[in-house]
């Protein structure tokens, strides 16, 4: 359970950690969102295929009536249909719609079919998964775990790097040093580098984003991170380290205002930022 020092952190569990412990140890979890789902769709389809029957059942487009004794539409009002996804759920898998592995083929053929990524993908392992142990100077161990999308293989052309794909709503690459900074995903790219290193000993200096707009026609977007923001990245993730074993060891869990420098009787100071005063100028 979350609190004991044997729960195995993510980077996300890390991140929420980070954002606020007392929100975190109460439980508190991302909610799946259409855009979340879509992206999990598509890393399916993309990294791990072969599985993509088991996890995904797609609803046909057609269903045949017994009353009016021919086919019509699919509809999830009708008893038939209804039946099918209860049985589908039953067997553990996400029900989607025909529309949607459409947009999978798609998306997919739009990726493949770059030169660059395509040529990174064929010759990468997938869905790499990795444990290891996060040794604090406090005398804490703390198990760690991590999924890397695309990892290229030693003898390839992209052997310094680790990958990892992104669905977003735009790939400009003015637009993604901010979603980098929002999401933590520097965080994650030091978090995977460090944690591949300790287990093979192996330096993966650079990290890569795949990015790929989620809908027509699905523009893709290849980034490269500097050192700078692996850095900065690192120096979070570890910092969100000996914190958290901070409060195991004090089984305090800070809220919002607890660590807070500015406040008055309680309250936390709420100021105007500095763009705001050069606006208003």
């Amino acid at each position: 359970p979350r609190g004991h020092k044997e729960y195995v952190m993510s980077r996300s569990d890390l991140m929420e950690f980070w954002h606020c412990p007392h929100r975190w140890i109460k439980g508190y979890h991302k909610k799946a969102t259409e855009s979340t789902d879509y992206g999990q769709l598509i890393d399916c389809y993309i990294l791990d295929n072969q599985a993509f029957g088991s996890k995904y059942a797609v609803a046909p487009k057609e269903y045949y009536n017994k009353k009016d004794d021919k086919d019509k539409p699919w509809n999830w009002n009708a008893t038939f249909c209804k039946d099918w996804r209860a049985e589908q759920v039953e067997q553990g898998k996400l029900v989607i719609k025909s529309e949607d592995l459409e947009a999978c083929k798609d998306a997919g053929a739009t990726m493949l079919n770059d030169q660059i990524i395509g040529r990174l993908l064929a010759c990468s392992d997938k869905q790499v998964m990795l444990t290891g142990t996060w040794q604090d100077e406090s005398g804490l161990s703390i198990p760690l775990k991590t999924l890397i999308d695309i990892v290229p293989l030693k003898d390839s052309a992209f052997s310094q790097y680790l990958c990892d794909m992104k669905t977003c709503r735009t790939a400009s690459p003015y637009q993604w040093p901010r979603e980098v900074w929002k999401y933590g995903y520097h965080v994650q790219a030091a978090f995977y580098a460090d944690m591949y290193y300790a287990a093979t000993k192996e330096a993966r200096d650079g990290f890569t984003h795949i990015l790929q707009e989620s809908y027509e026609p699905y523009e893709i977007g290849r980034r490269l991170l500097s050192e700078e923001f692996i850095e900065e990245g690192r120096e979070k993730y570890q910092s969100a380290l000996k914190k958290y074993c901070q409060c195991l060891k004090s089984g305090v869990w800070p809220g919002y205002d607890d660590d807070s420098n500015m406040s008055i009787d309680g309250f936390t100071i709420t100021e105007p930022e500095a763009w705001m005063i050069k606006e208003k100028a």
